[in-house]
């Protein structure tokens, strides 16, 4: 991604790093999204009382938010790979996100992100809308720690500083992405819940939970690949500006990644 792009170029390009880690994407986010939708629907059908509303809670909100928000940054990480002409595995790439403990500390502010904006709504209007996808990572956050592996604190600045400027025009391609994603999720909840009532548990188990994980596997890995590119656009729009809190590039001088200091251990 040589530079600036617009919407049109930013959307054919993300449905062009998808193609390309077609397999691995989907192999994730759908084996996430499927146990995670089928223990939704099965805390429906088997728990009652609070340990029903503490499960709902969870699979609803808590859990998609921390999985979610890690799934992003294994995305980054592998696509960043794939457009660098360094593709890696994703057993790899996995292995790298849950050594990193920024990874893990995103990953856990976009659960508490999820959850907040799960409370807020009631459980109403952030589901048909899919607002919940516009806080995993959260975007250009994660992107800071995992693209030029910068620690947590400096990529809130890093991530600051890209969004001055862009605000509006970043949360309007992200939007645009969530909402398609999320209105065609409800679209088939809908259909999903109206024939699931003529079948059996087990039937409408598969039909609601797996089938949604399977669509959503399908169709995340899209706005994943959609946010690691937004961020490159920023990042060339700013001309490949560096926070000054973040450690110079690597000698090569064609602008490589800071490597963040890791502290020794004691012996």
């Amino acid at each position: 991604m040589g530079g600036p792009v617009n919407f049109v170029e930013l959307v054919a390009r993300s449905f062009g790093l998808y193609r390309r880690g077609f397999l691995p994407l989907f192999a994730f986010f759908g084996a996430v999204f499927t146990i995670l939708g089928a223990g939704y629907i099965a805390s429906l059908l088997m728990l009652s009382g609070t340990a029903e509303r503490v499960g709902d809670l969870l699979l609803r909100a808590v859990l998609p938010g921390l999985v979610g928000s890690f799934a992003v940054a294994v995305t980054a990480r592998l696509g960043y790979d794939l457009l660098r002409g360094r593709p890696t595995t994703l057993t790899e790439t996995v292995r790298a996100c849950v050594l990193d403990p920024d990874v893990i500390a995103c990953s856990a502010l976009g659960a508490c992100l999820t959850t907040l904006l799960d409370w807020f709504a009631g459980g109403t209007v952030a589901d048909p809308l899919g607002l919940p996808y516009l806080f995993y990572g959260p975007p250009l956050l994660v992107h800071a720690v995992v693209v030029e592996d910068r620690a947590l604190r400096d990529a809130a600045g890093r991530a600051r500083s890209l969004a001055s400027g862009h605000v509006l025009r970043a949360l309007g391609y992200l939007l645009t992405f969530v909402l398609t994603i999320g209105i065609v999720l409800d679209l088939y909840t809908g259909a999903a819940v109206r024939s699931a009532a003529v079948l059996p548990d087990a039937g409408a188990l598969l039909l609601i939970g797996v089938g949604r994980g399977v669509l959503e596997g399908l169709m995340l890995p899209v706005l994943a690949s959609a946010m690691l590119l937004l961020f490159l656009d920023l990042r060339a729009r700013a001309g490949g500006r560096r926070t000054s809190s973040a450690r110079p590039g690597t000698a090569s001088g064609r602008g490589a990644p800071a490597r963040r200091a890791r502290p020794r251990r004691r012996s």
